[in-house]
């Protein structure tokens, strides 16, 4: 099984995890792709609301699970 393409614009990804404060997880399930694809829209993506995503991305972070333990 090889890299799918996905037809997503960056944009749109960027705009409804913005409106929704939804995750990247929940934020692939809605649009039927994977959490790897969202993030790599999301790297991609260099629009007027880039500072406010990866502020965003940034309290997600802080509040996972996934976080180093200091």
């Amino acid at each position: 099984m090889g890299r799918k393409n996905v037809d997503i614009d960056p944009e749109e990804i960027v705009k409804y995890m913005l409106e929704t404060g939804k995750s990247i997880r929940y934020t692939a399930e809605h649009f039927g792709t994977s959490k790897s694809s969202v993030q790599r829209l999301i790297k991609k993506y260099n629009g007027v609301n880039k500072e406010k995503i990866e502020e965003m991305l940034s309290k997600n972070l802080e509040n996972s699970r996934f976080k180093e333990k200091q």
